[in-house]
């Protein structure tokens, strides 16, 4: 983690110091597995045949990948606000220095393999492009089994106060299994997306039947990151549609066609009857009720705007009723 952590910030800060030139390095001792590539700061290189002067900071591309590109200034050496070989040095040396202190109070809070869970985690090259927009990122980790080999981990930011990503780990093999990040759609790939999904919804046939005429619709497409799908909004006066769609193996398929309004009121209508139930196990003598019975199931039926009541039952005998008002927060009844 200390070598992803110290590559990030040795190149945010060449690049606002005006470095704009970028090269790819491959580094198999990056993880101390083959075929890893991580960006590496490169020093300045002159070129003597062209009098050309190559310098290298990595940018983020926002697809959650790395880019490279190499421009050159002929005959301008270091002119420009360009950063000298020793400021370089000077810089790097400064930020592992505080790297250094910051990641001894890390080890204190985590193993060597809760460590190593996440330092595989922040290596995935969509991982860390998505990381590098977070220089404070931090990662923990846990497992759940007793072999000490498979590790969820959870990524965070506290400046932005904003969960980052989770991810499932082999640290035995040091495979990311299963992993997910919030990240953002580049314009590009917006675009991409926006045309193949709305290319995909106006030819569906069920879609296209709950529209009827087409035209007389407005619509949006958006794309959900947290949920990773696409979604399209339709309009019509006072009617509304939306529909859902999710990638498989790069092709597109319909998750879900609703009504919002309908789905809504389903929604609200699901949280108030959990609510009804929440209260319910307020009411004085539910626990005696239920204590030592199996297979006892909830029952619940509006009884006005807020009012509810909640049975508790098995197949066959009532165990405990109560009446609520949600809105008050109170058991009107119980027995």
């Amino acid at each position: 983690m200390k070598r992803i952590l110290f590559i990030m910030l040795t190149l945010l800060l060449l690049a606002g110091c005006g470095g704009k030139q970028l090269v790819w390095v491959d580094v198999e001792e990056a993880s101390g597995q083959e075929d890893t590539a991580v960006p590496q700061p490169v020093a300045p290189q002159a070129d003597e045949e062209q009098g050309m002067v190559v310098t290298a900071v990595t940018e983020t591309n926002p697809d959650g990948g790395l880019m490279a590109e190499m421009s050159s200034d002929a005959g301008n050496s270091m002119a420009g606000g360009m950063m000298g070989g020793s400021l370089v040095d000077d810089a790097a040396n400064q930020i592992e220095a505080s790297l250094d202190e910051a990641l001894a109070q890390d080890n204190e809070a985590l193993s060597e393999q809760e460590a190593l869970a996440v330092q595989l985690m922040a290596e995935v090259p969509e991982v860390a492009g998505w990381l590098a927009s977070f220089p404070d990122w931090t990662g923990s980790a846990w497992t759940e089994g007793e072999d000490g080999i498979y590790y969820t981990v959870d990524l965070y930011s506290a400046a932005a106060d904003e969960w980052l990503g989770w991810g499932y780990v082999n640290v035995a093999d040091g495979v990311v299994e299963d992993y997910f990040v919030p990240r953002e759609l580049s314009a590009e790939e917006f675009q991409i997306g926006r045309e193949r999904v709305e290319t995909f919804v106006f030819s569906d046939e069920e879609v296209l039947a709950r529209l009827g005429n087409v035209d007389d619709w407005g619509y949006d497409t958006w794309y959900n990151r947290w949920d990773a799908n696409w979604q399209v909004w339709f309009w019509y006066g006072l009617e509304e549609l939306a529909v859902t769609v999710n990638f498989w193996e790069d092709e597109p398929y319909l998750d879900a066609i609703y009504n919002p309004a309908e789905f809504e009121a389903e929604e609200a209508a699901e949280n108030s009857k959990n609510q009804a139930i929440e209260l319910a196990w307020q009411a004085e003598g539910i626990d005696q009720a239920v204590a030592g019975v199996d297979n006892w199931q909830t029952y619940v039926a509006q009884q006005g705007d807020t009012v509810w009541a909640v049975t508790f039952a098995t197949e066959d005998r009532e165990l405990f009723y109560a009446l609520v008002d949600i809105a008050s927060w109170t058991v009107l009844e119980s027995e």
